[in-house]
């Protein structure tokens, strides 16, 4: 019993010594704002009986439980041109370095063109020529009763012919030639049953020199073309072709270009995950699409309902779920700011059955944005000063997600009137309903951080004042006003 007792004071005193000898100053004279008592700093009086700490609270957090990953945001039209809806053609050379022709549009860059049909013409001294520019995905006007129906003999195989462009290669050394992609184009507008080849002189540079083994290899481009071209739609990064068709196309030849469709920039998905799939618990993550449209959402339990929140301040539910994974896109068009999910037995508290709460961290995607704006949501960031004139240890904590354990996001040692910044380190990027600060060791005072106060720059707790902040649905936090009859607890 003695040793026992011995061993309890003994560490109690280890306690109270740390406390007072935190002070990177030692000697440094107490003021009226930070005093201690027993060598403790003297605290707001307001500690947080539940919180608690295990082998984990001591473990620094410094990013939040999330993960970007690339993906691609592109989707071609296939309509789009990327040229006015009519150009100015100059014919270079026939035949071209590349291609059928060498043509400039609008007297600007020299382009490789192909005849898009056998008849008519066009020569090499055609110049100043206006053309329609026309996508050959453009259905409206190729077919049926289209302003250019009756140009083409069949405009369907347009898709064979954009199989072509994009995976047959006639570099320079390839085994093809701009001849034999040529030769099949026009047996595939044309027609394989009306097609006769009588007029292979611009198939070759220099011209004339088209043989039996150029006609075999003509015919592999176009077999190919039918077996794998059908409904061949080219992706972004990918060659789209354009026909040029004149006024008087009776008498004009129609040509053929291609354009590269623009690959759009990279754009990231984040992803959010909270939740320990033990008990009546669930794991859970939530993936933000790119354009804050869509979610996929899923869990290590069944879902029991889903609560999309958008920046228009639509909420829906989606209730009568099936499984552990859902893919929901906003109702309403507006970014998706938040999602609730419902697995296992958590519950928010923040509506009706509502489950774990995932805030969008993308800043693209929240509440379009004042100058400033009151706490709405949860705090997910704070800069805070240290109006104190001796350097001290300054820790910060809050609870990890939902439990009762402290997570430490913040532990250096701050100077005289030094700012400093805290992050939340919830999988939401948000700090939960307190964030718990110790001078030392021992506690001093906590903030509230679930916008229950509208706290803001100019909010104390003791020497520590709010310098600037951010909340997840309303952004950067607007000047405190304190109401009308306050004190400092201090």
């Amino acid at each position: 019993m003695k040793h026992f007792t011995k061993l309890t004071l003994l560490a109690l005193l280890v306690v109270f010594a740390s406390c007072q000898n935190e002070s990177v100053q030692e000697d440094a004279p107490e003021q009226a704002l930070l005093r201690f008592k027993d060598g403790q700093v003297v605290s707001d009086g307001e500690e947080d009986k539940e919180l608690m700490f295990d082998g984990e609270s001591e473990i620094l957090r410094s990013s939040k439980d999330s993960f970007s990953t690339k993906t691609s945001n592109c989707t071609p039209d296939l309509l789009d041109t990327g040229l006015n809806s009519s150009v100015n053609i100059d014919v270079v050379n026939k035949p071209g370095t590349g291609g059928y022709f060498d043509i400039s549009l609008d007297g600007g860059e020299i382009i490789q063109a192909y005849c898009a049909d056998q008849q008519p013409s066009l020569g090499v001294n055609d110049d100043g020529l206006d053309f329609s520019v026309v996508s050959t995905y453009d259905d409206g006007q190729l077919q049926g009763s289209g302003q250019f129906a009756s140009v083409f003999a069949n405009p369907q195989n347009f898709d064979k012919v954009n199989w072509m462009l994009n995976n047959i290669d006639i570099s320079e050394g390839s085994e093809y030639t701009y001849g034999h992609v040529q030769y099949a184009i026009w047996k595939l507008i044309e027609g394989a049953d009306n097609f006769v080849n009588d007029f292979p002189l611009y198939l070759t540079n220099p011209t004339n020199n088209w043989n039996s083994d150029d006609i075999i290899k003509a015919e592999e481009i176009y077999d190919m073309a039918i077996a794998n071209g059908e409904g061949f739609e080219p992706g972004c990064g990918e060659m789209l072709g354009l026909v040029l068709i004149p006024a008087n196309f009776e008498v004009v030849q129609s040509i053929l270009i291609s354009r590269e469709i623009p690959d759009e920039e990279d754009c990231e998905t984040t992803t959010l995950t909270d939740g320990d799939c033990t008990g009546c618990d669930a794991s859970m993550s939530v993936t933000y699409s790119c354009d804050c449209q869509c979610v996929e959402v899923s869990a290590c339990k069944d879902l029991s309902n889903i609560v999309l929140l958008t920046a228009d301040g639509t909420e829906v539910k989606y209730e009568d779920l099936e499984g552990q994974t859902a893919n929901l896109c906003s109702p309403d068009g507006s970014p998706i700011v938040s999602v609730w999910v419902k697995a296992g037995c958590f519950r928010s508290g923040d509506g009706p059955g509502y489950g774990r709460r995932f805030d969008n961290p993308n800043p693209d995607c929240s509440v379009p944005e004042e100058e400033c704006e009151d706490c709405l949501g949860k705090v997910t960031d704070l800069t805070l000063n240290w109006d104190w004139h001796n350097d001290y240890r300054v820790k910060v904590y809050q609870r990890r997600g939902n439990t009762r354990y402290a997570r430490k996001i913040f532990d250096q040692v701050v100077g005289p009137n030094e700012d400093f910044t805290i992050e939340g380190a919830n999988s939401n990027g948000t700090f939960g309903k307190w964030v718990y600060i110790f001078v030392g060791n021992c506690y001093y005072t906590k903030i509230k951080t679930n916008c229950h106060i509208n706290i803001g720059p100019g909010y104390r707790r003791g020497v520590i004042e709010v310098v600037s902040g951010q909340s997840s649905l309303g952004g950067e936090l607007c000047e405190y006003e304190p109401p009308h009859s306050w004190c400092w607890w201090w």
